[in-house]
């Protein structure tokens, strides 16, 4: 076909016309030069119909009546219904922090954990004493439990300790290896299936006068007691290795001596604000037990906070089933009346037997006016003393540290420290209000109760 010249006036003209149409040919010699903007359609040919996409179909899990609908002609019963799948996070929820002491620390620790919904912390440099039991009540928030190893007596350092929900029911295992060049505690949950190591390695000072090798070889010899364990194995504690200078002999060494075991170190961003990476994390190679982390920088310790998920199930909220009557909506009138009807005649027995007789009655008098009911509730772990204040310091403490996150400025920073004392000296206010209330009416009893 010889090629074709033509303008836009030309081009107007082909439009049809109110009342006219294209002519064929000319319509044919548009299509063919491709310039139509008219798509065809397949509609009337029967291979139209083999393109057609299946519409897919909709299953409610909304409880309907069953039975044909007149006004639509629809027959519910036709709906298939599926269970309602929990859309709840499944993976635990662990998180490794060197704290360097717990006693200045503890209205921000426990506010850390119920924020971050933790299930399992580690804690290293707890430097807590055996005997320091209201500083761990303090750093126990409602619904978990406390359990540590206190640090080396005559120690400037250590002590390990872990907070977990009590549904885990984890617990020291009752033959703790001894170590001198690291502390370690060594602890399972309930079922035996999960072994949970905590290391602390002090770092080598003129005081303790301790060697890289020493730890190395001792190291050594402990993972070949810990691997015969069985179960899998959770190995997590600040190493002091800078696993971020791998060419160094004895950090080359350290990666030597975890790859014979069959274990691997998951964790790769600093821990620390010098840049390195102190803290460790190491699961079996085919364990599949790691699943991600994050370190969450933060400005309390030096340390950071390294969170991370297992693939094991997240404990279950705990739930309560309590039996109780509605009271409230008994007629007394009636229920006088009714449990007199009752009581009369009284039988002829000796006093156990109407005593029997009469408590017998009187509760089946009760079941028809005020019948038991049972509910089922969730245990929700929440701090009582949190109030409107608390949680305005809080958005306003998480809105300055997404701001220094992304300036990394020393004002913005300022401000992220402010807000940061801001919410501690808001709990730690929260905390004295709620307990002052309590204490001011209490009685002998009620004191115990709250102070327990």
């Amino acid at each position: 076909m010889p090629p074709l010249s033509y303008c836009r006036e030309e081009l107007m003209q082909l439009k049809p016309k109110t009342g006219t149409r294209v002519p064929t040919d000319v319509y044919k010699t548009i299509r063919e030069l491709d310039i139509c903007s008219v798509k065809p359609t397949k509609r009337g040919h029967r291979s139209f119909l083999k393109q057609q996409q299946p519409i897919s179909t909709v299953i409610s899990n909304r409880r309907v009546s069953t039975g044909l609908s007149t006004e639509r002609g629809v027959n519910f019963s036709n709906l298939k219904t599926f269970q309602n799948h929990d859309l709840a996070p499944t993976k635990l929820n662990v998180c490794l922090w060197n704290v360097q002491s717990l006693r200045n620390k503890d209205v921000l620790f426990t506010d850390y954990i119920l924020e971050h919904d933790i299930d399992v912390m580690l804690v290293t440099e707890s430097w807590l004493k055996p005997d320091e039991h209201v500083v761990i009540g303090q750093c126990t928030p409602p619904g978990y439990e406390f359990l540590h190893i206190p640090r080396p007596a005559g120690a400037g350092y250590g002590g390990i300790a872990v907070v977990f929900k009590t549904q885990l029911n984890i617990c020291l295992r009752s033959n703790q290896l001894q170590t001198t060049y690291f502390e370690s505690a060594c602890l399972t949950d309930s079922s035996c299936q999960l072994n949970l190591v905590v290391i602390y390695r002090p770092p080598p000072s003129s005081v303790n006068h301790f060697k890289i090798s020493d730890f190395l070889n001792e190291f050594d010899s402990f993972l070949d007691d810990i691997v015969l364990l069985p179960g899998k194995l959770l190995l997590a504690g600040d190493m002091n290795v800078h696993w971020d200078e791998q060419q160094k002999p004895d950090v080359r060494q350290y990666i030597n001596i975890i790859s014979s075991a069959n274990l691997v170190q998951h964790i790769n961003l600093p821990t620390h604000r010098s840049g390195h990476i102190l803290d460790h994390v190491l699961t079996y190679k085919d364990d599949n037990l790691f699943v991600d982390y994050e370190v969450h920088e933060n400005i309390i310790t030096w340390h950071h906070c390294v969170n991370f998920k297992l693939n094991l199930k997240k404990p279950a909220p705990k739930r309560i089933t309590k039996s109780f009557r509605n009271y409230k909506n008994i007629d007394s009138d009636q229920f006088s009346t009714a449990l007199s009807d009752q009581l009369n005649p009284v039988p002829e027995s000796n006093v156990n037997e109407l005593l029997n007789w009469y408590c017998s009655v009187s509760s089946d008098v009760l079941e028809k006016f005020a019948p038991a009911e049972i509910r089922t509730r969730t245990v929700r772990n929440h701090q009582p003393w949190y109030d409107d204040e608390v949680h305005a310091t809080r958005r306003e403490r998480h809105r300055a540290e997404r701001k220094w996150r992304h300036t990394r400025s020393e004002d913005d920073r300022d401000k992220y420290v402010s807000a940061n004392k801001a919410v501690s000296d808001s709990i730690t206010k929260a905390k004295k209000s709620y307990y002052a209330d309590k204490l001011a009416d209490a009685n002998t009893k009620t004191v115990f109760q709250v102070v327990n």
